[in-house]
């Protein structure tokens, strides 16, 4: 029973489970949810196809209650700034408000980052920047109390680097905390803009698709791509993000590195100004475009020449994303290419009209349309890119769900929903799918609605799957159901209960069992996972209760049964040197024991004797 209301999970394709509760929870009752969409399933799906006993009712949804800091709240989703982050937070949310019961809400402000996401469930106030949060000693720890609860998809190799930042911070005694990984990767880079291009490359046996396919040696790649002057037509060079701009410091990071690694290569490539250094962006696009030495040396020959036509391939990116690595990839690699940055909406234009390489990432649906591939190489190296050197791109990162360190100290709701939150696995095909609808026009709420119900329901048993069951004391889950544990093992029940082997020197002949017995005196059981205690200990040897193994009789004493909880004392006048025997024996003569328990007789007194 679930706050009051006893209720069962199934679907027609799995199992019948009920999720049965040991305690009524004292929860509070919500007042009017700040989460109005309807929800996805009909009072007639929830009692045919999820078997649950009861009709929705927003009403009746469970606060967040944590009594220790005066917390009574929906759960807080932190999106990030992009949809699949979205997607998967309405995911979780229809599992927790339509199966678990659990109210919702939003946060208005949306992260604009991985890094952005985890600050924003410690509280912190300005969480672009780490000096407002895990490096200013005038920020509140406990800030985290008012911040939203959830963060979902952040992206590892960003994320990460802010948990251990907090983690290592002796100041913070509560720390953010992992949810699951979630089952679909991150990943971002350089992408050829369009499907066709790929194509169109294999049959003239190029692969473009690869790093090393671009190197201009291996012939024109500008060939299947837009000329970048046509790019400068359609948006204006004017628009163009100047290469000094500090909206691209991205870019300028990615000079110095190149500067570290590649000076003497290629010097005309970066300028050093008042001690900084900037992309060298010349001709013929002065100020605004970066043109890599191969790039150079073809817009020198056409200039010889007097020819025209295409002599780079456009590289389109925003703010400077992804350039710190793509200024040395396109030289190691021979690529001729123009690198250039534009705002957000013409770069997405620019994305979608243009055959180019751009920057993107995955998931995503800003070109989907356009199907874009990305361009790959050798796996990541990290020990090369701590050092700022980018011959490897980067490689597909994980993706996590990020909790508020509040969670733990939530009355009754706080383990089940950490539970959801590390068990949930949201593949890439189903990503896939979600984005591909989203990006054809269809809402984020529609899209899960019909994603968890398509083809007859068939994502349901795995997404059911997901969310915690409470078992009974004896009992396990197992896919979703609670079942009572085998002999030789035993559980306490509660949350993702699983049945714990009976230790050695214990049994527990009987299923579904909340402990396991001791071996009684004089038997013993050297395995785990045991119904029982066969062995005796034999003759010359005991076991106390609870033993796993036979110890032998002390000298002194002896054991001549079996099966026996203790040794005995040697009687007077018998002794016994050795452990581990069955009888003492008698004193010889001019010796004796007159105590019980002797290891050795003594010798008889001067002007004392005995003759037996």
């Amino acid at each position: 029973d679930w706050g009051g209301v006893g209720w069962r999970l199934a679907t027609s394709h799995c199992r019948a489970a009920m999720l049965r509760w040991s305690t009524v929870l004292a929860v509070a009752l919500a007042g009017p949810s700040d989460y109005n969409s309807p929800p996805c399933f009909s009072d007639e799906e929830r009692r045919d196809v999820l078997r649950l006993t009861s009709d929705f009712k927003k009403e009746a949804l469970k606060n967040v209650v944590a009594s220790k800091y005066s917390i009574n709240e929906p759960l807080r989703f932190q999106l990030l700034n992009w949809v699949s982050s979205e997607l998967t937070a309405e995911v979780l949310n229809v599992i927790l408000r339509e199966v678990m019961g659990v109210n919702t809400s939003y946060e208005e402000a949306i992260a604009s980052s991985s890094a952005h996401g985890v600050r924003a469930i410690m509280g912190c106030p300005h969480p672009l920047d780490p000096r407002t949060c895990e490096e200013d000693t005038g920020f509140d720890p406990n800030s985290f109390v008012q911040a939203p609860h959830v963060a979902t998809e952040v992206w590892a190799i960003y994320g990460d680097s802010v948990f251990d930042s907090f983690s290592a911070n002796p100041r913070f005694e509560h720390k953010p905390l992992k949810g699951g990984v979630l089952g679909y990767k991150g990943r971002e880079g350089a992408f050829v803009s369009r499907s066709e291009i790929i194509s169109e490359a294999k049959e003239q046996n190029r692969v473009l698709q690869w790093f090393e396919g671009l190197n201009d040696r291996l012939g024109d790649t500008t060939a299947f791509m837009d000329d970048i002057q046509a790019i400068v037509d359609r948006f204006g060079l004017e628009n163009f993000t100047d290469c000094h701009s500090p909206g691209v410091s991205y870019m300028q990071d990615g000079a110095a590195a190149f500067k570290k690694w590649f000076a003497a290569e290629d010097p005309e490539a970066f300028e050093e100004i008042d001690g900084k250094i900037y992309p060298k962006c010349g001709e013929p696009f002065a100020g605004k475009v970066w043109t890599s030495k191969r790039a150079r040396e073809r817009y020198a020959q056409h200039q010889r020449d007097g020819t025209t036509g295409k002599w780079c391939t456009p590289f389109v990116t925003s703010s400077g994303y992804g350039t710190a690595h793509f200024l040395q990839q396109m030289h190691i690699w021979n690529i001729s290419a123009c690198v250039f940055n534009l705002n957000w909406g013409d770069y997405v234009t620019a994305g979608r009209e243009f055959r180019s390489l751009e920057y993107w990432w995955w998931p995503d649906t800003t070109f989907d349309a356009q199907g874009p591939v990305g361009v790959v190489g050798l796996p990541q190296d990290q020990i090369q890119h701590s050092e700022e050197y980018y011959l490897t791109p980067v490689d597909a990162t994980d993706c996590n769900l990020y909790a508020n360190p509040l969670l733990p100290d939530v009355d009754d709701l706080g383990d089940p929903i950490m539970l959801l939150l590390k068990k949930a696995q949201i593949q890439t095909i189903d990503m896939s799918k979600m984005l591909r609808a989203v990006s054809t026009g269809s809402s984020v709420r529609d899209t899960v609605c019909e994603w968890m119900k398509a083809d007859n329901y068939a994502n349901l048993p795995r997404v059911l799957g997901w969310v915690p069951v409470q078992c009974a004391a004896g009992e396990q889950e197992v896919a979703g159901a609670c079942e009572p544990c085998a002999a030789g093992s035993y559980s306490s029940g509660g949350f993702s209960a699983r049945c714990i082997p009976c230790i050695p020197g214990f049994h527990q002949p009987l299923p579904g069992q909340t402990d396991c017995a001791p071996c009684p005196a004089g038997s013993i059981q050297p395995l785990s996972g045991q119904a029982s205690c066969p062995s005796q200990c034999p003759a010359g040897s005991f076991s106390q209760r609870g033993s796993a193994e036979c110890a032998p009789c002390a000298p002194g004493s002896y054991s001549d049964e079996a099966a026996q909880g203790e040794c005995k004392p040697c009687a007077l006048g018998l002794a016994q040197s050795e452990p581990g025997q069955t009888a003492c024996q008698g004193c010889l003569p001019g010796t004796y024991a007159g105590v019980a328990g002797l290891s050795e007789c003594a010798l008889c007194a001067p002007g004392t004797f005995t003759d037996l």
